[in-house]
């Protein structure tokens, strides 16, 4: 019984391990593309509104106007800085906080691409422990290629976003083992466990003829004949007698079935009183699930009533149909 609990609870703990890493997956994916598709637009509505100025600037060759401007969008809504490049790809201005990590050469090649394609540009990337992404666009005045402007947003928050989900999945599938284990060691105990040791209860009293439980009824003694009115439906038909009587079944009808074999349901401990009937016609059925003894049972209305009819008569309808030959 401990090596089937043990089988199911891992079982269903690898089962919702296994969804809740599966549903946190997708989940992070769509939430990184959906991020990181916000943040690639928001750098290409900057950049179209900051190109302007930039290349009215450019024209004028006013330096201290583009260094005003870089410095003046820094550390803005996750926007770490902007930098301004001539055609060749020399840095005019950039902000001072990013510097050092636009010296990098995969950012520099990402400002080098917008200028040769004369087309804008993006990549995310990561440069230390810096999180980046980075827009680069192509300035002209009028047709011709003056230099590039990149947009630089710290990417962070969006790697931070995904731990959030990934965190507060293991705290979730945490929660989710701890109730499986605790329900299935309460189903184990009351749905199998419970009713397995009390059948191998009985069936050491009955071999035994020890041990037997009294039934709980009020105003029953120990010893028979015992208040059974309740166990009794008075005026019942016989739902398998027509009239006929096929095999000529007559008592004194010896039944094995009856005698000397026990047919109990498992599942809802019912004494069935042969192969072919689950209760005697007439009366309600008898279970042996800890509220009688054996002997109670045997010797309820209904199964007195059976042995009555197989010695006296008249047979019960399953009798005188019953293809066995006792």
């Amino acid at each position: 019984m401990r090596l089937l609990s043990a089988r199911l609870i891992v079982s269903l703990i690898v089962g919702v391990t296994l969804v809740s890493l599966c549903t946190s997956y997708y989940q992070v994916f769509v939430q990184n593309r959906g991020l990181q598709k916000d943040l690639q637009r928001r750098a290409e509505v900057l950049g179209e509104s900051l190109a302007r100025n930039v290349e009215r600037d450019l024209e004028r060759d006013a330096q201290h106007n583009l260094q005003r401007t870089v410095q003046q969008y820094a550390n803005r809504d996750h926007l770490a800085g902007l930098a301004v490049y001539d055609p060749q790809g020399h840095p005019i201005a950039v902000t001072k906080s990013i510097e050092p990590l636009m010296a990098n050469a995969r950012a520099v090649a990402i400002v080098l691409q917008a200028l040769k394609e004369n087309h804008d540009a993006d990549t995310f990337l990561r440069i230390g422990s810096a999180s980046l992404h980075i827009y680069a666009l192509p300035l002209h005045q009028g047709d011709e290629l003056i230099g590039s402007l990149a947009i630089v947003h710290d990417s962070g928050y969006i790697r931070q976003e995904s731990l959030r989900i990934w965190r507060e999945t293991f705290l979730s599938a945490l929660a989710h083992v701890v109730l499986i284990v605790l329900i299935t060691l309460l189903i184990v105990r009351w749905s199998i466990a419970g009713p397995i040791a009390r059948t191998a209860h009985w069936m050491k009293a009955l071999r035994t003829g020890r041990g037997a439980v009294r039934i709980k009824v009020a105003g029953i003694g120990q010893s028979l004949p015992l208040e059974w009115e309740a166990l009794t439906v008075h005026n019942a038909a016989d739902p398998l007698d027509d009239g006929t009587n096929p095999l000529g079944r007559e008592p004194r009808f010896a039944c094995k079935a009856v005698y000397y074999n026990l047919y109990i349901n498992e599942f809802f401990y019912r004494v069935n009183p042969c192969c072919y009937l689950q209760q005697v016609p007439g009366f309600e059925e008898v279970r042996l699930d800890g509220d009688m003894t054996f002997m109670e049972g045997w010797n309820s209305p209904g199964m007195v009533e059976l042995r009555r009819r197989l010695a006296e008569g008249p047979l019960f309808g399953a009798c005188m149909r019953c293809p066995e030959k006792w």
